[in-house]
């Protein structure tokens, strides 16, 4: 609210105390006059155009459901990944912010094997656990040691589902759910990237990307790494390195080839 100065010859106590009818031709009289200096006002401002300013939220939940799921399903966003899980994390260190799953690491996080693993209480080789779509497990049972697998930088979702699945789910444990991991797709734009950490117990860590972009020869990328550990256990020190190539050939508009490897050497 604006302070005006009334009419020359008028004050406000002298008005309210004359009576009613002299209070309403002040106030007439007021209002006329702040009405006459507010037209003045606002031709003397100059003309503002209209701005709209359109502004976009980061997703920063750990996880989002999908629309079109019949079983209850918690997906991993790559934006979470990048954004929260340390590029050398094992998968470990990604599906514990997941409801009804546990993980624990002793070694430290992304170290060691995460051999506690457990799905709506289902141990590790009572659910199913993919790759793209393709179930793995250890040469001699169903277990999967998290540390020898890959790495969170080489992916670009995981998915949850902690249901038994349909008669098309593949897989040697789909009774107690699916943790599904799924690889990024290689960027449109060459580039390379560098990335690497380095934390306690003398961790240490880098690796490198690159990215060829789109090509005669599709998009690919080649991303490896390298991560060293004394741990957090006494005489539980770590050295792994790992690697992954991928290639998407666009065959038709709706038909692509993919080309992918991975390798993993782990020594203790």
């Amino acid at each position: 609210m604006r302070n005006h100065a009334l009419p020359s010859g008028c004050f406000a106590g002298a008005l309210l105390l004359g009576g009613s009818a002299q209070a309403d031709v002040s106030d007439a009289k007021q209002k006329k006059h702040e009405e006459h200096k507010v037209g003045k006002e606002k031709d003397a401002t100059p003309g503002v155009e209209n701005l709209t300013v359109l502004g976009h939220a980061a997703r920063i939940a750990p996880a989002t459901v999908p629309l079109d799921i019949t079983e209850p399903t918690s997906k991993i966003q790559s934006g979470f990944l990048s954004n929260n899980i340390i590029p050398l994390a094992s998968i470990d260190d990604i599906i514990r912010f997941q409801p009804s799953v546990y993980s624990q690491n002793p070694n430290g996080p992304g170290m060691g094997k995460a051999e506690a693993m457990s799905l709506r209480g289902f141990q590790d080789g009572q659910y199913n656990m993919t790759f793209d779509g393709i179930p793995f497990g250890d040469a001699t049972d169903l277990h999967h040691t998290t540390s020898s697998l890959f790495i969170s930088h080489f992916l670009g979702e995981a998915q949850i589902d902690r249901g038994p699945g349909t008669g098309s789910t593949i897989g040697n444990a789909t009774f107690g759910g699916t943790m599904g991991f799924t690889s990024k797709t290689p960027p449109a734009k060459r580039g390379v990237s560098l990335y690497g950490t380095y934390g306690s117990f003398n961790t240490r860590a880098g690796g490198i990307e690159f990215d060829s972009g789109k090509t005669r020869f599709g998009r690919a990328f080649l991303d490896m790494q390298h991560e060293e550990t004394k741990g957090y256990l006494t005489n539980s020190a770590e050295r792994r390195s790992n690697l992954m190539f991928k290639d998407v050939i666009d065959l038709a508009p709706e038909t692509t080839l993919t080309l992918e490897t991975t390798y993993n050497k782990e020594c203790q």
